[in-house]
């Protein structure tokens, strides 16, 4: 049973991580198709939008799952978490507005922008579905 609950609690992430990371790869699809240039699918500034998304999504849905929950959330862990999320969001906004400029754009750049996604991407699927767990095991205690 508390296999199926993870499982679930996972799912539902990664549900809401498509929801933000679609419409985002789309447009970049498009782009690259319009441009004929297939490397914009990896080069595009455009994946920090999608960084972006998920931090401000990730920080809301954590404290709604927990909070939904009856969970305290410390202030302290939680000024720290909006700490580490606006400082991310910081380093993607400067990559993505000087990666604007071609010449800008450099494998360094490239790199370190689909890192700050990854990492993002990686931290949103454990945080979202941790703090689902946590709301999902509450819920069955609260209610059998």
């Amino acid at each position: 049973m508390p296999q199926n609950k993870a499982g679930l609690a996972i799912r539902t992430a990664f549900y809401e991580y498509l929801l933000i990371t679609i419409p985002v790869g789309l447009y970049i699809g498009l782009e690259a198709k319009h441009e004929h240039n297939w490397a914009l699918l990896v080069h595009s500034p455009e994946w920090a939008v999608a960084t972006i998304f998920l931090l401000f999504q990730g920080v809301y849905l954590y404290v709604r799952h927990m909070s939904g929950a009856g969970a305290k959330i410390s202030p302290v862990s939680m000024g720290l978490l909006a700490l580490v999320s606006l400082t991310l969001i910081a380093f993607t906004v400067i990559n993505a507005y000087t990666s604007l400029d071609p010449v800008e754009n450099t494998t360094g750049a490239i790199i370190f922008r689909l890192g700050l996604f990854i990492t993002t991407s990686g931290g949103f699927i454990v945080m979202v579905a941790g703090a689902n767990l946590y709301h999902l095991k509450k819920e069955t205690l609260a209610h059998g």
